[in-house]
């Protein structure tokens, strides 16, 4: 009998555990945010935030049509991503400084994936982004960009608060 109970709360455990991993993938969940000011100041930052980080889930991964094949070294490019100003109203700036000759593909995404802006392969971004005509169902946005260098892609992602 006790093996039995014990077998079961393995098994419950087990499934539980597989529930909250897929449940994590179809929201995003924001942690915090890097505050600009209408310069592109930065006045506080979040970790997390505008650099090449981790691995992407399954649902982040899909919101590009390409695979990536992510950079396992480091490059020696500063490319000083920001949006300015954060938290913005109707419009932030993008700022991006990438190795002539590479190309960025982004999606500018609420929290469950919902796709507002989009380019791919591009040389520069077009800037700044509208959100007048935008409804948002919560006040953040999700920017995850590609920079491609022919060779591999580096990926990363950064949240923007916006109060409409």
């Amino acid at each position: 009998m006790l093996k039995k109970i014990y077998f079961t709360a393995i098994i419950s455990a087990m499934l539980f555990s597989c529930a909250s991993n897929s449940e994590n993938e179809s929201a995003i969940q924001f942690t915090g945010f890097t505050f600009t000011d209408s310069n592109g100041n930065v006045i506080s930052a979040e970790d997390d935030d505008w650099n090449f980080s981790g691995d992407w889930s399954t649902s982040e991964e899909n919101l590009f049509s390409k695979s990536i094949n992510q950079c396992t070294k480091e490059s020696d490019h500063n490319f000083n991503i920001i949006v300015y100003p954060n938290p913005c109203e109707d419009q932030f700036m993008i700022q991006l400084s990438k190795p002539e000759g590479s190309t960025i593909s982004y999606r500018i995404v609420d929290e469950d994936f919902n796709v507002y802006f989009s380019e791919d392969d591009v040389q520069s971004i077009k800037s700044p982004i509208d959100l007048k005509s935008v409804t948002l169902s919560k006040n953040v946005l999700r920017f995850y960009y590609i920079i491609s260098n022919g060779e591999c892609d580096y990926i990363g992602h950064g949240d923007i608060q916006v109060n409409q």
